[in-house]
This record gives structure tokens, C-alpha cells and sequence, in this order.
């Protein structure tokens, strides 16, 4: 490998970087686990625990990357 595909690789992995860091803060969907708040718009009516599971999956990311 030469230096120009090191920087390459380099950039490759920061746009990586921060794309996992956008996703970590803003997330697929705006889940918050408090189904009450949705009503029936929520793609996880019904089933309450899978909201539950999303929504601290999802805060578990967020303390591993340092994203408030």
C-alpha cells in the first residue's frame, strides 16, 4: 500500500466513524419506550417489550460512544 491509499483508508474509516456516532444519537426511528406517547402510529404497538429492548439498546449506545 502506498500513501495515497493509507489516506484513502483513513478517510474511509472516519466517514464510518461518524456515521455510527449519527446513527448512535439520532437513531432509525425516534423510540423513546414510553408507548403512551405514540398511540397507534408506533411501529411497535402491541408489543411493548420490544419497544423497551429498542429504546435501551439504544441509550446503551449512546453511554458507549459518550453521546448525550
Amino acid at each position: 500500500m502506498n500513501f495515497a491509499s493509507w489516506i484513502i483508508l483513513l478517510i474511509v474509516i472516519a466517514v464510518v466513524i461518524l456515521d455510527v456516532r449519527y446513527l448512535a444519537s439520532h437513531g432509525l426511528e425516534d423510540c423513546s419506550g414510553s408507548c403512551s406517547s405514540c398511540g397507534t402510529s408506533c411501529k411497535w404497538v402491541g408489543d411493548v417489550r420490544k419497544a423497551q429492548r429498542a429504546a435501551a439498546r439504544r441509550r446503551k449506545l449512546k453511554a458507549f460512544f459518550h453521546i448525550s
